[in-house]
C-alpha cells in the first residue's frame, strides 16, 4: 500500500498561518512564562548594607546612589521583548530604603506615595493589589502592584514593589520591578506573567 506524504512546505505554511491568526492582535497566542526563561540560569549575588539579592548576570548594573537608589539594574532587551505594539519595553529594577517603625507603616507609606507623582495617570482612578510575601527565614513582607500611564514617556507602566522591614536597623526596604510598554489595556501583565516574574526576582532578596 502506498503512503501519501503531506508535503513539508504545506505543513510549515499551515503552522505559520495558524500562528499569524492567533497573534494578529499583537498579543502572544498564550501567556509567556518569563520567570522560566534561560536568563535566570546565570545569576550574580549583590550584597549591601543589611541585604543580599541576586539578579541575572545579563542585566546591566548602574550606579544610581546619587539618586538615593542603593541598587539599580537595567534589563530592557534582556527580559521580556524589546518592542511591543511598536513601542519600547523598558525594564528596570531598583532598591531603596528608608527609616520606618513597622512593616505595616512602611507598606502604607509606599501605597500613599504612588499618587504623589503628577506624571502618573491612573486608569479608572488609583488602584493597587497587595499580598503577603515570605522572605527566607520566614520573614514577612508585602508584594504590591499598581499600574499607570506616564505622561513624560507616553508609555504605560506596571510596577511591582517588595516591601520588607528590618527590626534590627528600623529600616524598610523597597525592591522594585518597573516595566513600561505600549498597551493601554495592561494585558501585557498577563501575557508575560509579570507577577510571576516579580515573584521570582523577589525570592532572591534577603535581609541580613
Amino acid at each position: 500500500m502506498t503512503r501519501k506524504v503531506f508535503p513539508f512546505f504545506l505543513v510549515q505554511a499551515v503552522l505559520f498561518l495558524t500562528a499569524a491568526a492567533l497573534a494578529e492582535d499583537g498579543r502572544p497566542a498564550a501567556p509567556v512564562d518569563e520567570a522560566a526563561v534561560p536568563v535566570w540560569d546565570a545569576m550574580i549575588e549583590v550584597a549591601g548594607d543589611g541585604y543580599r539579592l541576586s539578579v541575572p548576570s545579563a542585566w546591566r548594573a548602574m550606579d544610581m546612589r546619587s539618586y538615593g537608589l542603593a541598587e539599580y539594574f537595567e534589563a530592557s532587551g534582556r527580559l521580556l521583548p524589546a518592542i511591543h505594539n511598536g513601542g519600547p519595553v523598558i525594564v528596570t529594577v531598583f532598591l531603596t530604603s528608608f527609616g520606618a517603625d513597622s512593616l505595616e507603616r512602611a507598606k502604607d507609606s509606599i501605597i500613599g506615595g504612588y499618587t504623589e507623582n503628577p506624571d502618573r495617570v491612573f486608569p479608572d482612578g488609583f488602584s493597587h493589589e497587595e499580598r503577603e510575601f515570605s522572605l527566607s527565614g520566614m520573614r514577612r513582607a508585602y508584594l504590591l502592584n499598581t499600574r499607570f500611564y506616564r505622561r513624560s514617556k507616553g508609555l504605560h507602566q506596571s510596577r511591582y514593589d517588595l516591601i520588607a522591614f528590618s527590626r534590627q536597623s528600623r529600616r524598610a526596604f523597597v525592591y522594585t520591578l518597573s516595566v513600561q510598554y505600549s498597551d493601554s489595556s495592561y494585558a501585557f501583565e498577563d501575557d508575560y506573567q509579570l507577577e510571576s516574574v516579580a515573584g521570582r526576582l523577589f525570592s532572591y532578596f534577603q535581609l541580613d
